[in-house]
């Protein structure tokens, strides 16, 4: 396992010198060279696990925060369209009313994910991605419709 931050060549490279280290702090004297790298690997991913949890849970909290700051855009837009009429308040109100299946879906996701142990980060990515476009890109267009 690697986290986002470290390459399968790192990891390999982090593994041989702890391996080594083990080795070198017996004095090279006895011991299995096999065991000094299953253990330095089992070690190494417990370091790198920790780095892949972090940045799992800061994609989550930035997420939220999203998903936080859109809520206010759609309160704000909602109040907006109540002071114009007709048609255009209707059609207003209905893209707004479309959004809140995928604004409830997002934060019960988000929730999910972060009960999950071992939630992969790419689940976080793409959840962003398509609440960043579907709700950013409808809230812009609306706003510019109210401008």
């Amino acid at each position: 396992m690697t986290s986002p931050q470290t390459s399968p060549q790192q990891r390999e490279h982090m593994i041989a010198e702890a391996a080594y280290f083990r080795a070198e702090h017996r004095g090279f004297q006895g011991g299995d060279p096999l065991d000094d790298w299953l253990q330095a690997e089992a070690e190494i991913d417990r370091m790198t696990a920790g780095g892949e949890k972090r940045a799992r849970e800061k994609l989550a909290d930035q997420l939220a925060a999203q998903l936080r700051e859109y809520e206010g855009e759609f309160a704000h837009l909602t109040a907006k369209a109540r002071e114009v009429s007709g048609a255009v308040r209707n059609e207003l109100e209905r893209e707004l009313e479309r959004l809140k299946p995928l604004r409830t879906s997002a934060e019960q996701a988000l929730g999910e994910m972060r009960q999950r142990a071992g939630q992969a980060t790419e689940d976080l990515r793409a959840l962003g991605d398509k609440v960043r476009t579907e709700i950013a890109d409808t809230l812009e267009r609306l706003a510019k419709r109210l401008s």
